[in-house]
């Protein structure tokens, strides 16, 4: 499969996009001001695998420090280059400049200021756009004569109040923030630009940067893309969160450079961001098709009843397993639909290889009237098919097969999930069966694995049900497919946490609090905490989280009901209580179980 074609960006000595090697890099957590420590971070992530590593530049300050920790990381025989991230301070871009290798500003902060709720005015939305191409430009002409690159860092949680009001909140919104920008790049004929498009849910993630993708490719512009997950959190929960955005884009060709955000020490996020980088690849080798799959119309699909749970549009997405579970000594919930129990699988190995005598065969037990009695229960069906072509045949044997049966769940076996659920859908929609079908996740693979092989069709709510086949402990399968909803986002059953992967902005040991809040309210059920370090981004960034805790100030903590501040300056000792009394306050706070 061939990746999108893009320009080439020089930053420093690494080229990024024009078909270059996937780039991974990373941030630095210290103040930036703290030179030495800055210094040994860059150079232990530039040791670990990061290929280009970022700085906090909150002031003219921090860009001076830049410039010996520059010196310093160069003496001590480390070339990677290193990328000023400024936010509200054009002046520190203009000095960094001159120091870094790449300048990495943010239209939602740069010169306008982020905010909802704003009344739509063209007037007052022109004035901005004049001020961004006459006052941008500098920056863009000091980068140019230096050599230096820049990206155009869009953030979904800190869209201007400017963008917002005209596009609303929306991915559209934030591609056409990065447009505004890349044309002042584009009239001063400056392509050593990349841009991200970035958010802490996975869905406008992908949504955002297949729009850009699509939008600047016509214009002929062809901007390499950096792709990632912000705020994605801790742990396997951050993981998995991040390969589900990264993992979807990757394996649909998109994406040059990439990060994986995680709330933990940033030399722990290059493994992980190899990891998803050889399963896309590894997706991307085993594929049919082409870049990203064809949009299918929206099929009319009639909702089947099992057991007592109802799959199809407007419900629940359902967890579908071979076993019972959950796994002893876990609160995770129950699957849905337990094969054997509430639905019969039909492997239909004589439809479902497609060689021509299994067509044949099949047909003649139809007319016979031999298929099998499965009895009143609904039958879930996995079809093995070797290309998506076999498909469309496999679903007429079937429907032969079948009859006028209602109760049919339908999944493609033996193709990426990205490939096999928009060739079923496109089948089925061909044909006119309403049958709703279920994506299959591989459940011999790693947890990652099977996140990004399952989670393009989930983000694009092509399917109503999940199924992780495969040998496992008792209540694995289900919990698989459980993380991977909570990932995608499609059914949310325990408390997520939207925390910021720290910088030298944060005012707190994000990492340890983080754990601290998760180890007093990790029992709760689909509650959104954000923990964000600062208050340049954090009330922005904290996308539509229910509750967050802010860093306000040193040792001081705001806490806030979704974008709205509702408490502030409460000392950091007694911040945590003080969530937990606000959440029990709003009625989402339950006892933990002994």
């Amino acid at each position: 499969m061939k990746r999108r074609e893009t320009r080439t960006a020089r930053i420093g000595g690494v080229l990024v996009g024009g078909g270059n090697p996937i780039v991974i890099q990373s941030m630095t957590v210290s103040d930036t001001n703290d030179i030495a420590a800055s210094v040994n971070e860059v150079i232990a992530l530039a040791n670990a695998g990061a290929q280009i590593v970022r700085l906090t530049v909150p002031s003219v300050k921090a860009a001076e420090s830049c410039r010996e920790i520059h010196r310093r990381v160069r003496e001590a025989g480390v070339d990677v280059p290193l990328v000023a991230d400024i936010h509200y301070t054009p002046n520190a871009a203009m000095l960094a400049a001159d120091i870094m290798e790449k300048v990495r500003v943010n239209p939602g902060n740069y010169f306008d200021r982020p905010g909802r709720g704003r009344s739509r005015d063209e007037a007052d939305f022109e004035t901005g756009a004049a001020r961004v191409r006459e006052q941008f430009g500098p920056l863009v002409e000091k980068l140019k004569a230096n050599g230096a690159a820049l990206r155009v860092g869009v953030n979904h949680g800190s869209l201007s109040g400017r963008m917002t009001a005209e596009y609303g909140d929306t991915p559209n919104g934030m591609v056409q923030s990065a447009i505004e920008y890349l044309e002042v790049c584009e009239r001063l004929d400056f392509h050593d630009v990349v841009v991200s498009l970035k958010a802490s849910i996975p869905a406008v993630t992908v949504a955002a940067n297949r729009l850009f993708a699509e939008e600047v490719d016509k214009r002929g512009w062809n901007t390499p893309l950096h792709v990632g997950v912000t705020e994605a959190g801790m742990g396997e929960e951050g993981r998995i969160r991040s390969a589900a955005g990264i993992g979807t884009l990757l394996s649909e060709g998109i994406g040059d450079t990439i990060r994986v955000s995680l709330t933990e020490n940033p030399v722990h996020e290059i493994p992980a961001a190899r990891e998803i980088l050889k399963i896309a690849a590894g997706v991307i080798e085993s594929r049919a098709g082409t870049g990203r799959s064809p949009v299918v119309p929206e099929r009319v699909v009639t909702p089947v009843t099992v057991g007592s749970v109802t799959v199809g549009p407007g419900e629940p997405f359902a967890v579908i397993a071979d076993e019972r579970g959950p796994r002893a000594g876990s609160d995770e919930p129950a699957p849905d639909v337990v094969i054997g129990e509430h639905a019969v699988r039909f492997r239909a190995e004589d439809v479902a290889r497609l060689r021509a005598e299994n067509v044949a065969g099949v047909r003649a037990e139809s007319a016979q009237g031999q298929a099998p009695d499965f009895g009143d229960k609904a039958v879930i069906v996995t079809l093995n098919v070797a290309s998506p072509d076999e498909i469309g045949p496999a679903v007429d044997a079937l429907r032969e097969h079948l009859g006028a049966r209602s109760n049919v769940l339908l999944g493609v076996h033996g193709l990426p999930a990205i490939d096999a659920v928009p060739a079923l859908e496109a089948a089925l929609l061909e044909r006119g069966l309403a049958w709703p079908q279920f994506v299959i996740a591989p459940g011999d693979t790693s947890l990652m694995q099977s996140v990004i092989e399952s989670s393009p069709p989930l983000l694009d709510g092509l399917t109503h049900a999940i199924y992780v086949p495969g040998s496992f402990d008792p209540g694995e399968g289900s919990r698989r497919a459980w993380d991977i909803l909570q990932a995608t986002r499609r059914r949310i059953t325990r408390v997520e946490y939207i925390s910021c992967p720290s910088c030298g902005r944060t005012l707190f040991d994000l990492e340890e609090v983080t754990k601290r809040i998760s180890s007093r309210t990790d029992h709760l059920k689909d509650v959104k905490i954000a923990v964000m370090g600062c208050i340049v981004n954090g009330p922005g960034e904290m996308a539509d989280a229910d509750f967050g805790y802010v860093g306000s100030g040193p040792g001081k903590i705001d806490l806030y009901i979704g974008h709205e501040r509702v408490t502030k300056n409460i000392p950091e000792d007694e911040a945590v209580d003080k969530l937990v009394d606000l959440i029990r306050e709003h009625g989402r706070w339950a006892e933990p179980v002994a």
